[in-house]
């Protein structure tokens, strides 16, 4: 579409231009564990990460395969 930037719907919310498939961490599926990470941050103009906060339930585990994408 004309005049369209790659992600961004005519209303302003964005979409993923592409999406990386989840990586289990190995530790958690030998034991069983289930949890979830989020993930806050900030896109500056030029597209780098200015400052991101981790949040994970349990802690330590499915927050280390998060920092290393990042």
């Amino acid at each position: 579409m004309k005049g369209r930037k790659a992600g961004v719907f005519a209303d302003g919310s964005y979409v993923p231009i592409f999406k990386v498939p989840p990586i289990y961490p190995r530790r958690a599926q030998e034991r069983g564990i289930e949890g979830c990470v989020m993930l806050e941050f900030t896109v500056t103009k030029v597209g780098q990460l200015e400052t991101f906060v981790v949040w994970s339930q349990p802690s330590g585990i499915f927050d280390r395969r998060l920092c290393v994408l990042l």
